[in-house]
């Protein structure tokens, strides 16, 4: 339990990457199991708490979406309805943040397709924008991307 306290006293961890980094340092499955749940009955590990902290780290900067939080959160090993929780405390705290976050991608995408732009007019070559990322997945940000370049040398 002290290497499991030991995780926990750096930053805030889910029980999925408590029991991770437990099972890294060489303790058996059944030795992880009982620190992670000791520290959580104690009220030292919190899925919670964990979601809360992490959606405020990620959004320091450019920020993320609605979407790729809660992808992150699920592969960190946090359940659907929690996630979802703590992305709504997050929304409620901070109004619009998340449609902040995608105007700053799409101004950062459409910047980086600007630079290529002479190249592509020089070679007389459209650059063609996927649709399988998160702003290119989505039509009207897609079509925000388009507007913002500018461009007949980039479609979709």
């Amino acid at each position: 339990m002290a290497a499991a306290a030991e995780i926990l006293a750096r930053r805030e961890h889910s029980e999925r990457e408590l029991r991770t980094k437990l099972r890294r340092k060489g303790f058996d499955r059944t030795a992880c199991d009982l620190a992670v749940e000791r520290l959580s009955a104690r009220g030292y590990q919190s899925d919670e708490r964990f979601a809360d902290a992490w959606i405020r780290a990620s959004m320091r900067g450019k920020g993320r979406s609605r979407q790729a939080i809660a992808a992150r959160l699920a592969e960190k090993g946090l359940d659907r309805t929690l996630a979802e929780h703590a992305i709504s405390r997050y929304e409620q705290d901070h109004p619009g943040c998340f449609e902040e976050a995608l105007a700053r991608h799409v101004e950062a995408m459409a910047e980086c397709l600007k630079r290529c732009l002479p190249f592509a007019e020089r070679d007389q070559m459209t650059l063609a924008v996927d649709n399988h990322g998160l702003i290119t997945n989505d039509a009207d940000l897609q079509v925000r991307l388009l507007e913002a370049v500018g461009s007949p040398w980039v479609q979709a």
